[in-house]
């Protein structure tokens, strides 16, 4: 297998300014993308760059160099980043309002940097696409911008603060973390033989629903297994919420008594998964740009983020090939074609 040597295609535009007799200088119009230095190809490759891989503006071009002789400042790359977002403005609203109507919307946060200020990127996810924000606050201003009062969908998340608004008939607690919680209780009290019980319930309890999801039972068969795991874990929890000392034994306990109707949604509806992984799968590259780059330095850059993070998600989940998606969107805001969707078929 070989590489061939890549070279740039330019093409000048050359609009020529006439006068006529009675002053008035007349020149053709040019299309919005003859005005562009970079033609959205190229521009879609830069934003595969800096989005999907993560490269810093000078690595960007360094490669651009290198690979492709391609001579661009840093300000032009960073400039063709911010009318990359300005592109996929129309497609990446269109998902946000296609949340309230999904079945199932996983949902997770994690910190950023904007100009060295705290903030959080938010994602909401399902199995067909997700979107990010970046927003100051870890409240529920973002969880209620995506998800109104009128949404019908389960709600996938841990039992952080910003979720208790939604009615627990309309949420799935993330069982990962529950096992987690319950685990951290038994490590910190190896004598607490009830919890070390429910604990093994809860193993218990994934055995069945991976025999189920390997149509090795069926749905009721399924609730037969948990139902005297279900009885077990209510009473443990009631008992736990009464005792004397504070702790995250007790902490735990009332917190499942409160959100019951979000413990085993995924046991009693179909198309309901039990943990929250695929927002936290979807939100692993966004914690190594993270890492990487230390945050965003403006607006600008986190719309950027945002934005890019939506498109290259959802692209992955659709196996759909993010430069050919960048390059359409960038083709239609020159006027050249229909803007593209990014809802599932």
């Amino acid at each position: 297998m070989r590489l061939p040597c890549i070279r740039p295609v330019i093409t000048e535009f050359q609009a020529e300014r006439v006068q006529c007799d009675c002053g008035v200088v007349n020149a053709p119009p040019l299309r919005r993308d003859q005005t562009w230095c970079t033609g959205p190809r190229l521009m879609a490759t830069i934003a595969t760059l800096a989005g999907r891989y993560r490269l810093a503006r000078d690595e960007t071009t360094g490669l651009l160099r290198d690979l492709l002789g391609v001579e661009l400042s840093e300000g032009t790359i960073q400039a063709i980043c911010e009318r990359v977002s300005g592109a996929v403005v129309a497609p990446v609203e269109e998902l946000e309002a296609a949340l309230p109507s999904a079945t199932q919307v996983f949902m997770d946060e994690t910190g950023w940097k904007q100009h060295g200020v705290r903030h959080w990127l938010w994602t909401a996810s399902t199995a067909r696409f997700a979107v990010f924000a970046i927003h100051r606050r870890r409240s529920s201003a973002q969880v209620r911008a995506w998800l109104p009062n009128e949404a019908h969908g389960v709600v996938s998340a841990d039992r952080w603060s910003a979720y208790n608004h939604l009615e627990p008939a309309r949420r799935q607690l993330c069982w990962a973390h529950l096992d987690r919680d319950l685990q951290g209780i038994v490590d910190a009290n190896p004598d607490d033989a009830e919890t070390d019980l429910i604990l093994r319930g809860a193993h218990q309890m994934f055995r069945s629903w991976r025999a189920f999801k390997a149509s090795k039972l069926t749905r009721d068969e399924l609730k037969k297994a948990v139902a005297g795991f279900r009885g077990c874990l209510h009473r443990w929890a009631t008992k736990a919420a009464q005792a004397s000392e504070k702790g995250k034994r007790r902490g735990l306990a009332k917190d499942l008594l409160k959100m019951w109707p979000a413990v085993f949604q995924f046991i009693d509806r179909e198309g309901i998964e039990p943990t929250n992984n695929q927002a936290e799968r979807d939100l692993r590259p966004a914690v190594l740009w993270r890492k990487g780059s230390f945050g965003t330095r403006s607006e600008a850059g986190s719309r950027f983020v945002s934005r890019i993070l939506s498109v290259w998600a959802t692209c992955k989940k659709q196996r759909v090939a993010l430069i050919d998606w960048l390059t359409d969107a960038l083709q239609a805001a020159a006027g050249l074609r229909v803007t593209p969707t990014l809802l599932p078929a």
